[in-house]
């Protein structure tokens, strides 16, 4: 048996907890849609960890599934809700949305496309049920509302609180915030979240 990591949830937001991503093992079973209840399943059943929480850093979607479970359980509403109230509402965002499941299609929400000759085509979800892991759906419009927001504010969710760099065990630092990263080109410092 391996190693039992009991991560806190600041490094569950910061990458450093060092479990294993359901997205990560859902590879092994080769690429499809992964049903609702597997990302839990496999998050739990893994006896070992990638290295012990702080000790490193790695990019984990599963980290931000059990963070958006334990918003739910401890508020009692949904991952869509608290992302609409306490992000969407203060930053003005009238466009995005946290939608649970990719379907039925939703008129005027974003789903994914691939392109396909001139045109483009409807792909299937990666997950039958999204939460923290990649459900969001904006607009350039809303995107650009939340960089202005993130800019201006003061408080926990702001460009400074964010972007702050997360020490590690070893000394080291990982350059990752809470949800964005900290790199420096040319002598300018770059914040950003290279997502998909």
């Amino acid at each position: 048996r391996g190693r039992q990591a009991v991560p806190t949830l600041r490094q569950l937001m910061t990458h450093t907890a060092g479990l294993r991503c359901h997205l990560e093992l859902a590879v092994f079973n080769g690429v499809r849609t992964v049903p609702a209840r597997y990302p839990l399943a496999a998050q739990v059943r893994q006896e070992g960890v990638n290295f012990e929480p702080g000790e490193d850093f790695l990019y984990s979607n599963g980290g931000y599934y059990l963070l958006s479970l334990a918003l739910e359980r401890a508020s009692g509403r949904s991952y869509a809700d608290l992302v609409r109230d306490y992000c969407g509402a203060p930053a003005g965002l009238r466009a995005t949305s946290a939608p649970r499941r990719p379907w039925p299609l939703e008129a005027g929400v974003a789903t994914q496309y691939a392109p396909e000759g001139d045109g483009w085509r409807h792909v299937p979800a990666l997950l039958e049920e999204h939460l923290g892991d990649g459900c969001m759906v904006s607009t350039v419009d809303d995107l650009l509302n939340w960089l202005a927001y993130l800019r201006a504010s003061t408080g926990p969710v702001s460009l400074a609180t964010l972007a702050v760099q997360t020490p590690l065990t070893n000394g080291r630092s990982s350059g990752y915030g809470f949800g964005l990263t900290t790199e420096y080109w040319r002598g300018v410092r770059l914040v950003h979240h290279g997502g998909l």
